[in-house]
């Protein structure tokens, strides 16, 4: 393995630009087909990420016991890289995860990514017909993933199918890769396989709830900037392709974008004008983004609080608790997607006044938290499959009545960030339904899952 940041920062910085330029393309004009090109450029560029990540072992520090991932945004990801594959052998590939299964796991993101493609990707291999489905369920407090196929099914006795020469077709490396990796997370690769029937390949992750804080800024005082309001923001990197993406992407978001190269030309920016927050990139040739994070805290006293966010190619934790110690409110490991730079611009997932009110009636109403979070999930649920169809079918009125439908339900529960987002898609709706953003529709995916976690906390308390 090799160990060095600076070869490190050499890899991300480039892998940042094609993930940022892959979101810039994915807009409006592109038809269907061109899009599907995008996520597949996408989800290439983060298993090719992954995989820097760990033979340059950067990585290390995201895969401790205290990582956690997105476990349904993880496995769309895999099936959007590899169905290209399935579709050209006439496979079918499926994904089905549950309703009731958790939001996050614990794991970092690379290594699940990394076992589900070698699953996935062998099933799709060694099936010549039928199809290949990714099963996602809640298993008590932990999460099964199983990978079924209609293969032939494993030659190889069970317990050998894991060893490195075991005559698998080929197979046996990949899942000797896999099952290492299932290890490390603390878990163990199971198989059952019947001869020209098919295989089921399965392991357990932990389920993680995740602090809402972790996706959504200001928690504190719930201050910032809102993803749908309009803010004046300074992105500070001196690489141009990253400066470039990271101002467009955020340019997206409705946002308007000064940028800078350097610390001296921060100061100046910061000099002219008044900014609601930064984007800063930690290493820059004449200086370091904290020096240019503790200037700004030491000017603004106890008056005001603009928002910082480092942008690091470094998921080093040394490296992020430095750039906090430097008052910086969050740090974004590079590339940052869309999905990344709105939430770190959030609002709380549920307001606090509206949890605080709850609470209060829920003295003289019991069980009124319980019923909220019950009807909220509901009808968040409802309201995003019939977004999802009538996107899928371009139905544009439909669209816009589930994305309204979506946006009434999360603001009468609270759910600010999921109410701000929901109408943002309703207003795409509006314009095309067929060519609402992919990122904005995860992120309001995204934002709904969190939003029903912090009320069912917030009824266990």
């Amino acid at each position: 393995m090799i160990h060095d940041p600076v070869l490190a920062h050499e890899i991300r910085t480039p892998l940042h630009g094609v993930l940022a330029a892959a979101e810039l393309l994915d807009d409006g004009a592109l038809s269907a087909e061109q899009r599907g090109h995008v996520e597949t450029i996408r989800e290439a560029a983060r298993a090719l990420l992954a995989l820097a990540d760990d033979a340059l072992t950067v990585g290390r520090d995201a895969r401790d016991a205290d990582a956690t991932c997105d476990v349904r945004e993880t496995v769309h990801g895999v099936s959007r890289l590899l169905a290209p594959a399935a579709a050209a052998k006439g496979l079918t590939l499926l994904t089905r995860i549950d309703l009731d299964v958790p939001a996050h796991v614990r794991a970092a993101a690379g290594p699940l990514r990394q076992i589900l493609v070698n699953l996935v990707g062998n099933a799709v291999k060694y099936t010549a017909t039928g199809g290949v489905t990714v099963r996602v369920r809640r298993d008590g407090a932990s999460v099964a993933l199983e990978v079924h196929d209609t293969g032939p099914g494993l030659p190889t006795p069970t317990p050998r199918a894991f060893e490195p020469a075991a005559p698998n077709g080929g197979a046996g490396l990949g899942l000797t890769i896999a099952a290492a990796l299932v290890r490390r997370l603390g878990g163990t690769l199971e198989a059952r396989s019947t001869p020209h029937e098919g295989t089921v390949f399965s392991f357990t992750v932990r389920a993680a709830v995740v602090a809402s804080t972790a996706v959504t800024p200001s928690a504190a005082t719930g201050d910032g900037p809102s993803a749908a309001a309009t803010a004046r923001l300074l992105v500070v990197d001196d690489d141009p392709v990253g400066r470039r993406v990271t101002a467009g992407l955020l340019a997206r978001l409705g946002h308007r974008v000064d940028v800078a190269a350097t610390v001296a030309e921060a100061r100046a920016a910061l000099d002219r004008a008044t900014y609601d927050a930064l984007f800063l990139d930690c290493a820059l040739p004449d200086g370091d983004g904290c020096d240019v994070a503790l200037a700004l805290r030491r000017a603004e006293g106890n008056d005001a609080h603009t928002r910082i966010v480092a942008l690091t190619a470094s998921p080093d934790a040394a490296v992020h608790a430095r750039c906090l110690d430097a008052g910086v409110d969050a740090c974004l490991v590079k590339p940052a997607d869309l999905a990344d730079l709105a939430a770190a611009l959030a609002p709380r997932a549920i307001d606090p006044a509206t949890l605080d009110a709850l609470a209060r009636l829920e003295n003289d109403a019991p069980g009124l938290l319980a019923r909220v979070a019950d009807d909220y999930a509901r009808a968040a649920d409802e309201a995003l499959g019939a977004l999802r169809r009538a996107i899928g079918a371009g139905d544009r009125r439909a669209a816009v009545e589930a994305a309204h439908r979506l946006r009434g339900s999360s603001a009468s529960a609270g759910a600010a960030h999921a109410a701000t987002l929901a109408g943002a898609v309703e207003r795409a709706a509006l314009r095309d339904a067929r060519h609402v953003d992919a990122s904005l529709l995860r992120a309001l995916e995204r934002a709904v899952v969190v939003a029903g976690e912090e009320l069912q906390r917030a009824n266990t308390r």
